[in-house]
């Protein structure tokens, strides 16, 4: 089971998801490269 224990990554989740959503043609530089979203994204996949 993927669990989030950790604000901050969930903080970064709900970002990089809003920010692809609504803003994919310009997605800003610290969701492209966020440790955390890659973290969470390798827990998802």
């Amino acid at each position: 089971m993927f669990e989030i224990d950790n604000v901050d990554e969930l903080y970064a989740l709900q970002k990089g998801l809003m920010e692809i959503r609504f803003n994919a043609a310009d997605v800003d530089w610290a969701v492209k490269g966020s440790p955390f979203l890659s973290r969470v994204h390798t827990a998802v996949s």
